[in-house]
Order: C-alpha cells, then sequence, then structure tokens
C-alpha cells in the first residue's frame, strides 16, 4: 500500500465505527420507545423502585436502642405500679368502677401484638413486598413461630404472677390464630395454656365488652397495651375526638395505664382515612398527607 492509499483507509474504518455506533444508539432508542421506558440518570440502576409508607417505623423498632430503652422503662415503671396497686385497696384500671378489695382474683390485662409480641418480622415482609397486612398473610405470619418478644415483657408477665396475680390476653387476633398464638408465647417463655379464661380474643371488634367481663370477676390492676382501644371506647373515632378521648383519662396513663408505642399501625392510622381498609393504597396514603399541615 502506498502513502497515498492510507489515509482513505483510515477514513473508511473510521466512517464504518461510526455507522456501527449510530445503529447501536438507533436501536437502543426503538427499544425504549417501545417498552415505554425512561432513563433517569440520577437514579441508580439498582435502587428500589419505590419506598414503603412503614419503612422508617419498622427500622425504629427493629435497630433502634431507643424503642428497647423506651419499652423497658415503661415496663419496669409497670412493675413499680403493680407493688403500689397491690397496697392500695382502692386502685383500680377500670374507669368509673368502685374497687373492691375484697374481690379476688386480682388481674392485670395485656394487648399482645407490640405490647408482647414483637412482629416487625411480619412488617418486614409486607415492606419488601411492597404491600399491605391482610389475614391471610398474617396468619402465616402467626404459624411460622417466628415473633419475638417486645423487651422487658417477658420480665414483667413473670414478676407479676409471682405477685399472685393473674395475667390475662385481650387480643384483636382471631380464633384461628389462638393455637398459634399459644405456641408463639410458650417459645418465648412466656407460659400460656391458650384458653379463653386467659386469653380473650376478640376477632378486631371493641375490647370494652371484654374489658366489663374481666372487671366483673377480678379487681383489674393495670391494662398495658399499645392502641387506645386496649384501654377504652372510642378508639374507633376521629383523630381530634381520639386525642380528646387521650386528655380525658390523663390521671391514668402512667399509673394504672400503660401505653407502649407503636408507630408502624394502629387505630391511630385509621382514623386519618375514616377507617375505610377497603380504600385504595394510594387514596390512603394521599389522605395521610392531606392530615400534614405544610409549613407556612
Amino acid at each position: 500500500m502506498t502513502d497515498q492509499t492510507k489515509p482513505h483507509a483510515s477514513r473508511s474504518i473510521l466512517d464504518w465505527s461510526i455507522v456501527i455506533l449510530l445503529a447501536a444508539i438507533l436501536c437502543a432508542l426503538l427499544y425504549l420507545a417501545a417498552t415505554g421506558k425512561r432513563v433517569d440518570p440520577s437514579q441508580k440502576a439498582d435502587a428500589p423502585p419505590h419506598g414503603h409508607e412503614m419503612l422508617n417505623a419498622v427500622l425504629w423498632q427493629k435497630t433502634s436502642a431507643e424503642f428497647e430503652a423506651v419499652t423497658r422503662q415503661l415496663y419496669s415503671l409497670a412493675q413499680g405500679n403493680l407493688k403500689r396497686a397491690l397496697q392500695d385497696p382502692e386502685w383500680s384500671a377500670i374507669p368509673n368502677s368502685k374497687a373492691n378489695a375484697q374481690l379476688a382474683p386480682t388481674a392485670v390485662v395485656m394487648d399482645l401484638d407490640e405490647t408482647v409480641l414483637d412482629n416487625t418480622g411480619y412488617e418486614e415482609y409486607l415492606i419488601v413486598n411492597h404491600t399491605e397486612y391482610s389475614r391471610e398473610s398474617f396468619q402465616k405470619w402467626c404459624e411460622s413461630g417466628k415473633s419475638s418478644a417486645i423487651p422487658g415483657a417477658a420480665e414483667f408477665i413473670r414478676s407479676t404472677r409471682d405477685a399472685g396475680v393473674e395475667v390475662i390476653f385481650m387480643s384483636a387476633r382471631s380464633e384461628a390464630q389462638r393455637a398459634c398464638t399459644t405456641a408463639s408465647l410458650n417459645r418465648l417463655g412466656i407460659t400460656s395454656d391458650g384458653s379463653k379464661n386467659e386469653m380473650l380474643l376478640t376477632g378486631g371488634g371493641e375490647k370494652q365488652p371484654f374489658r366489663d367481663a374481666v372487671a366483673k370477676t377480678h379487681r383489674v390492676l393495670l391494662l398495658v397495651g399499645d392502641n387506645l382501644g386496649d384501654f377504652t371506647e372510642g378508639s374507633l373515632l376521629n383523630v381530634e375526638k381520639r386525642r380528646q378521648i387521650a386528655r380525658q383519662y390523663q390521671e391514668f396513663w402512667g399509673k394504672s395505664w400503660i401505653i407502649l408505642p407503636n408507630p408502624m399501625y394502629g387505630h391511630w392510622e385509621g382514623a386519618v382515612f375514616a377507617f375505610d381498609y377497603a380504600m385504595p393504597r394510594e387514596k390512603k396514603l394521599e389522605q395521610k398527607h392531606k392530615s400534614i399541615n405544610s409549613p407556612e
């Protein structure tokens, strides 16, 4: 090859490279147009497609030292208050009821989920699968036996029983979950026979009739839970009325009523969208956003 033909060969190779590059770009554009996908250069390829409304709350309960500190603190408070209650014949956790020191036995009434049993593993499942609670998935979770104990709960239950006080569990779980709930408690060292005298299951209904029934046969010294409905009626009212109820019973909080934090779920959440649990998830999120006052 002469010196005169070399530049023509180089240009030929370069021209073909440009043609191949342009063809590749055209194919990519045609593919994107066909699939409807758009490239966002600010998004990493392995970034999750969307978040979940419970992410921070579940992370706090699962990973924070503060969660364990506050639950142990509250159960320590409950132990101290129980000692005081046993020495006070007029002590009662039931509003507008006249305490009867002669009424035996005494009892502490406790909720189960997020009060005794920690279900963050189930909430993690919801986050990973970007979905919501369902009876079917929670039934499988119950049967898996993977619940852990809320820090401080097992020790409080043992000390309460050692003091001769009955522990009665009152839960929104269903009868279909009695066996797996009993198995979970026993696995965690919280002895339970699962009987209807020891474990009252409301199936999601109001707890007040169950509390009234217990108060007829026991002197109830403490109520322990994570939801307003674990203590009184009115939990299914709107946001402002629920807060009014909390203020109405302010003398009970931290004394005969011990409430644990639950930022993951509860009637506080349902009140935001009028307890319309059949509402599409996107609409629920819209209602939550509307409940937040925009900063001025």
